[in-house]
């Protein structure tokens, strides 16, 4: 009896090396996608532009709420209503309206034939990547067809999760002051293209002509003109 309760007494002593360790909690995934209503106010002088557009979260579980806690980091949001919130086969489901001021530097070396890459980036701002993660809801991203961005034509969109690190603990002094923080980024891009070598000769074709009046006399550009349309 003795020796048994001893034999008990050592794998006690080893099972916790023996015990398997708890397996670290799944961050929660988080569908998430917009649907374009609207670009304005484009400003390459004042390096922005802004949408009107609805976004949505579909989720497991109530640990999370993302349509409070997202937000637009390549901008501002300006306003955000209509929130609605249901669960449809089990899922949470939250959708919102958003008007948002987005920064974009433009590169304009290319001018009149530059394209663009106008993007929309969300984060939570409360959840970290090992919490919340975005999956792209691909399948329902879209831009109304009839959004008009003057001065360019939209052709093709994509939306993809990128993670972003922050090489700050945010003053946080009970983390390493070298901590980073990495979040989930959802990007929802759209491609701007210039309406090609017919708007650059419509754009300049002025100035050519102007240009040209000054250079020549008026019979030699009557018979420079006479010369084109033949």
């Amino acid at each position: 009896m003795k020796k048994i309760f001893v034999h008990m007494i050592i794998l006690c002593a080893l099972f916790p090396a023996f015990a398997a360790e708890e397996p670290a909690a799944k961050p929660v995934e988080v569908y998430v996608g917009v649907y374009i209503n609207q670009i304005y106010d484009v400003s390459l002088k004042e390096n922005k532009f802004s949408a009107d557009f609805y976004v949505w979260f579909r989720w497991l579980g109530d640990s999370v709420n993302p349509i409070e806690s997202f937000e637009v980091v390549n901008g501002r949001i300006d306003s955000k209503e209509g929130v609605y919130e249901d669960v449809i086969k089990g899922y949470n489901y939250a959708s919102c309206r958003v008007n948002a001021t987005m920064t974009k530097f433009w590169e304009i070396s290319s001018f009149p034939l530059d394209n663009h890459v106008l993007t929309l980036e969300i984060e939570d701002n409360e959840n970290e990547d090992f919490k919340l993660r975005y999956i792209p809801d691909k399948e329902n991203c879209s831009i109304n067809p009839q959004v008009q961005v003057p001065g360019w034509k939209l052709q093709g969109d994509w939306g993809e999760v990128v993670p972003h690190t922050y090489q700050t603990n945010y003053g946080d002094i009970s983390l390493p002051s070298n901590n980073e923080s990495v979040y989930s980024r959802f990007m929802f891009s759209m491609r701007a293209v210039r309406p090609g070598s017919g708007y650059f000769f419509k754009l300049f074709f002025g100035v050519f002509v102007a240009a040209m009046i000054a250079f020549l006399d008026y019979g030699d550009f009557l018979s420079f003109i006479t010369v084109i349309v033949s």
